[in-house]
């Protein structure tokens, strides 16, 4: 769409545009998003963009409304104890874990029955985004739970889940909960702030070869696309929340950086 609107074909932006409302759009998506700043700049197009989602038809969004029903419980009970006190786990843990387990059931009947939703199925219209059953089965790893690992390995030979999705869910369980090394490499890029620092695999040839058995490229072009985006971030050529963000407060950040100096890309 971009490519069209960049070329100022309209005829080509409008089937774009057409292709783009079938999805479940929020109404605030055309103010939000940047990189369609030269639809803004187009009177016609803009209105015909307008039209679109104030005219389409309604749909069923059954997915939709049940992964986003999931989600809003494994939030409402953090939100509502995060009230009470900052350090809400200490305060509601119990309470939290239990919650979590049938959340958790709840997903996994549903992926049994039905498998792995497409992001289509979840309304998903960008690289940015991610499901959100990934959130729910991260809380549910804190717990020692990695239920849906077979389901969502095999869903990638069915291209319902992104290797790097699943390949960020494996390496998260095995080092916030295992306490071992990871296996895809993705937690060897850190940004603490808005600066990126990336270490230096432990064994790239290991990791090359996991990465491969689920069709990801190498860490070296991992790492490319990372730096790339990180100069370029017009551009999602991964998923951003892939790339963990430390929040350390200011003094903390300091020290941190000045320890990892060497591994720092500069833009």
């Amino acid at each position: 769409m971009i490519c069209a609107l960049k070329s100022k074909n309209v005829i080509s932006s409008k089937v774009f545009i057409d292709i783009l409302l079938e999805f479940d759009l929020d109404t605030n998506f055309y103010y939000k998003s940047p990189k369609l700043i030269d639809l803004h700049d187009n009177f016609e197009l803009y209105e015909y963009f307008k039209n679109g989602i104030i005219n389409r038809p309604i749909v069923n969004r059954s997915k939709c409304a049940e992964f986003k029903l999931l989600l809003a419980l494994d939030q409402s009970i953090r939100n509502a104890c995060r009230e009470i006190n900052s350090n809400y786990y200490r305060i509601c843990g119990n309470e939290i874990r239990a919650l979590d387990s049938l959340i958790l059931l709840k997903l996994k009947l549903h992926l049994k029955e039905n498998g792995v939703p497409s992001d289509r199925s979840l309304c998903l219209i960008n690289s940015s985004s991610t499901p959100a059953y990934v959130g729910i089965i991260k809380h549910s790893m804190q717990w020692g739970k990695n239920d849906l690992d077979s389901i969502l390995l095999e869903s990638i030979n069915n291209y319902k889940i992104h290797p790097l999705l699943y390949s960020d869910l494996k390496d998260y369980y095995r080092e916030s909960y295992l306490k071992i090394d990871p296996v895809y490499g993705l937690s060897y890029n850190v940004k603490l702030g808005d600066r990126l620092f990336i270490f230096p695999a432990k064994d790239n040839a290991e990791i090359d070869k996991n990465r491969a058995s689920i069709f990801l490229d190498s860490i070296a072009e991992y790492n490319r696309k990372v730096v790339f985006q990180y100069k370029n971030p017009e551009y999602f050529l991964i998923y951003p929340r892939l790339l963990p963000t430390l929040d350390a407060g200011v003094e903390m950040e300091k020290e941190l950086a000045e320890q990892w100096k060497e591994f720092e890309v500069h833009r």
